[in-house]
């Protein structure tokens, strides 16, 4: 009899460029370390923090409804054929309004805060449906202890893009929520219907392998020095489908040394992106020495499919998540392999620390031989929770094969059990789009555009589903004409990775403008102030704030005409005395004073109400002289335009048409001209009519 395994791999910190070997009957692709500095990025501050109103998140609470743990473990104890469960699904069923209770006001904006509680659970995931957030607004979710888990900011729609969210993994029978929306923003209306009650996860180290069952078979891994830094590219999984489960999978490279975020792990484990989206990989989950104490772990969330066949067991995911510097990608190979090839297993037993087991293959016994290999232990085994680790040939530690099945029991009660390994050169060559995946890793249909040399010109407009990998960059080149103002925006998850952007004139050329802000919304303006259209060259790259290898980012750009293109801006000038409502009217412009464009307008604001105002110009300004009830700054020739009046709220405007002018008062490229409006205001008393401030406005081509 035969059971799928359920493991966790956990990977520590190195990562490896490829390079590609042609076996006589395979292609190769080798282990290179992690190039990337070590680093470590700060945590931002939650909104309470920064709004000085940390503890909020403990004023409501909502309890998660238990479930009997001895129920739970005998349902396990019955059912060894899936992944390794740790925890189950229950309803909460929290409507926006009946989540409305957790939101406070501040002067900044609105801040949501609450807590989840679980007493008995070992953890805690929370399901977030309708989930769509304005721009700006920031979701948190976090551990109640200190020193816990915390993950944010989620942004829009979440990083699925479709409003749904599995939260992360947060240790602790509490987890707290924080949602901040600035002032002047919509409230989101999200729901809460469910959380995963996590009752088996080994959080606490002490308790790890006796906690989850992991038998005293098992080899810790990191007495095996001659796999170091390889071990680093096993990760430990955990996802949601139904319930919570645990499996294993292996960070692999590709052939072009891109750094691509590729897991491999088993079909029965993640086979859909929905799946995949809730997965969470805990690298460098290990000790720090031969049966030595627990190492630090890293967390990484989210997940896409690129390719699956349950015939092989094989599935290829690619992380979202920014991966932390130190991780290792294994190298692999297609090449056959013949029973008695020594192999090496790195896999998480039950969810437990890193483990290292040794075995040959042999011919596979229960199930199909050309898609399985067969392996027996002769030193460790594997069990639940291996489910989608790597087993590697010996002779130069390349991936060959995937955790599939095992015969029952998988354990240490069994350790030369027979196991199922899905054939890695079946999954390269069989499945398609696999071998090009692992040529070049995914990519988008700009490509090649990695140089400046090789930019691609694009128009005006919206671009999605962009991606750019710390090995190659992106270059795009923008058609800018003369006085059309940039306009550019480029978004991306921020927990996903750090994109920075630079607008040069040229290759090499002068820099006109860059955005290297640690968020995820990058913004470019510019005004082209030439007589020529300007090639202007755009670089997106992994930011100087992040060392992740790869994000995916959309980008949009408009190219209006910009009002001034160089023209001085208009400025005000003389006083406007105070008329009946106690205000002074002051002139204010719209459009532009390009004469190309005619499109200006002179503006006037602060004036009695539905009141009669003409405007009046000329090229000459004077001291002021008492003119009815206010003053008139504007010598002669002064020229006339037609009235007008202001609305209920006392404001005016008036088109000036450059082709309608009085004679004499034409007005063409470098005209200076200084302008006012006279109005009516009888209940001011006096002349019974006043005048605005002045404006002086300098016309360009």
């Amino acid at each position: 009899m035969r059971t799928p395994l359920a493991l966790l791999a956990f990977g520590l910190a190195t990562l490896f460029f490829t390079s590609v070997l042609h076996a006589q009957d395979g292609v190769e692709s080798d282990m290179i370390t992690d190039p990337r500095p070590q680093a470590a990025a700060p945590r931002q501050p939650l909104p309470s923090e920064r709004l000085n109103l940390a503890g909020t998140a403990e004023a409501l609470r909502f309890e998660v409804p238990g479930i009997s743990l001895d129920r739970l473990y005998a349902e396990d104890a019955l059912d060894a054929r899936g992944p390794e469960r740790i925890g189950v699904e229950r309803p909460l069923n929290l409507s926006a309004r009946e989540l409305s209770d957790c939101w406070f006001e501040t002067k900044e904006g609105e801040l949501f805060a609450c807590t989840f509680d679980a007493p008995e659970a070992i953890g805690l995931r929370l399901r977030f449906e309708e989930l769509d957030l304005p721009p700006g607004a920031e979701l948190w979710i976090y551990a109640a202890h200190a020193n816990g888990r915390v993950q944010g900011p989620i942004t829009g729609r979440g990083p699925s893009g479709n409003g749904t969210l599995w939260s992360a993994d947060i240790h602790g029978p509490a987890t707290h929520i924080e949602c901040f929306v600035p002032a002047g923003l919509p409230r989101p209306r999200f729901t809460i219907p469910a959380a995963q009650y996590l009752y088996k996860e080994p959080y606490e180290p002490t308790e790890l392998d006796q906690f989850l069952g992991a038998g005293a078979c098992h080899n810790d891994v990191m007495c095996y020095s001659t796999w170091h830094p390889l071990h680093n590219a096993t990760v430990r999984l955990t996802f949601v489908d139904g319930g919570t489960y645990l499996c294993s999978g292996t960070l692999v490279s590709t052939t072009s040394n891109d750094q691509t975020p590729y897991i491999l792990t088993a079909n029965h484990c993640v086979a859909t992106d929905a799946v995949a989206a809730t997965v969470s990989a805990r690298f460098f989950y290990q000790t720090t020495a031969c049966n030595g104490a627990n190492a630090s772990f890293v967390e990484v969330d989210h997940g896409d499919v690129v390719a699956t066949n349950s015939a092989v067991d094989i599935t290829l995911m690619i992380l979202d998540g920014a991966l932390p510097t130190g991780v290792t990608w294994a190298g692999w190979s297609t090449a056959s392999n013949s029973t008695g090839t020594a192999v090496r297993a790195i896999h998480h037993p039950a969810g437990a620390r890193k483990k290292y087991s040794e075995g040959s293959l042999i011919t596979h016994t229960f199930g199909d031989p050309t898609r399985y290999y067969g392996i027996n232990w002769t030193s460790g085994t594997i069990e639940g929770g291996t489910s989608g680790s790597a087993v590697w040939r010996n002779s130069n530690q390349l991936v060959i094969g995937v955790a599939s099945h095992t015969e029952v029991p998988g354990d240490c009660t069994n350790p030369n059990g027979p196991s199922g390994y899905g054939k890695f050169p079946w999954f390269y060559s069989n499945v398609s789009g696999v071998s090009t995946l692992f040529a070049g890793g995914s990519d988008d249909a700009a490509e090649p555009n990695d140089s400046c040399a090789a930019a691609v010109t694009l128009a005006a407009g919206t671009y999605t589903n962009r991606i750019v990998k710390r090995s190659d960059e992106d270059w795009y080149t923008l058609a800018i004409a003369p006085c059309k103002r940039l306009e550019l925006t480029l978004t991306t998850t921020q927990t996903f990775g750090d994109v920075d952007i630079e607008l040069t004139n040229a290759c090499g050329g002068t820099l006109l403008a860059s955005d290297t802000s640690a968020n995820g919304t990058k913004t470019l303006t510019w005004v082209n102030p030439t007589g020529a259209s300007v090639s202007a060259k755009l670089r997106v790259f992994m930011g100087v704030n992040d060392a992740d290898t790869r994000a995916v980012y959309d980008l949009s750009y408009a190219l209006p005409e910009d009002a001034l293109c160089g023209c001085p801006t208009p400025s005000n000038f003389c006083i406007g005395a105070p008329n009946s409502d106690g205000n002074s009217g002051t002139m204010a412009w719209s459009g532009s004073p390009r004469v190309a464009l005619n499109s200006f307008v002179l503006r006037s604001s602060f004036l009695p109400a539905n009141k009669t105002c003409l405007y009046f110009y000329g090229p000459n300004q004077v001291a002021p002289v008492t003119f009815g009830n206010g003053y008139r700054c504007i010598g002669g020739p002064i020229y006339r335009l037609p009235t007008t009046s202001s609305d209920f709220f006392g404001d005016a405007f008036f088109n000036l048409n450059l082709n309608t002018l009085p004679p004499g008062g034409g007005i063409s490229a470098g005209s200076v001209m200084k302008f006012q409006c006279w109005y009516r205001d009888p209940a001011a008393g006096g002349a019974a009519y006043n005048s605005t401030d002045g404006l002086s406005v300098t016309f360009c081509p």
